[in-house]
């Protein structure tokens, strides 16, 4: 006999995992793109500089040309959006794993027995929550994770509709 609870909790916990796919991936995607833009910024800067060093803009250009690689050079230096962004891939990575673990105790739903699905459950829930424990210094963005649920619904709602 299905227990539909048991089965409501499991899907829970795909639609999660889902959502947290999406939302690591797209945060990691944000933070590379920061980096990289940081770094084109700093380029930019730099060769703006060493024109600036040949003394052929005002010298305000070249005191707002020294500024801007200062900045950039610390905001570098402080964002550490290098190593965000890779640690969003991994916990990425490790969500993605989980998922495929949480689909095949789904569809095998109906072969085990209660205490083994709560079993497994516990276990997944476990390995998602070292998982996401890994991401504690990167800021939280509430509106990127509304849209990766809605996201993360519709796509399980269309699987497995």
């Amino acid at each position: 006999m299905i227990d539909e609870q048991l089965r409501h909790t499991i899907w829970q916990e795909m639609l999660d995992v889902a959502r947290l796919i999406r939302y690591y991936e797209s945060l990691g995607e944000r933070y590379r793109k920061y980096h990289l833009y940081l770094r084109f910024l700093l380029f930019a800067s730099a060769v703006g500089g060493i024109t600036a060093l040949i003394n052929q803009f005002p010298i305000w250009i070249q005191l707002a040309v020294d500024a801007m690689i200062a900045l950039c050079v610390v905001l570098d230096f402080v964002q550490n959006n290098a190593k965000n962004a890779a640690v969003l891939h991994n916990i990425r990575t490790r969500c993605s794993e989980l998922e495929v673990e949480w689909t095949n105790l789904w569809e095998n739903f109906q072969h085990l027995e209660r205490n083994e699905i709560q079993r497994k459950n516990n276990r997944l829930r476990e390995k998602l929550r070292e998982a996401t424990d890994g991401a504690g210094p990167v800021k939280i963005d509430a509106k990127l994770n509304a849209q990766c649920a809605k996201d993360a619904y519709e796509a399980m709602e269309a699987r497995y509709a």
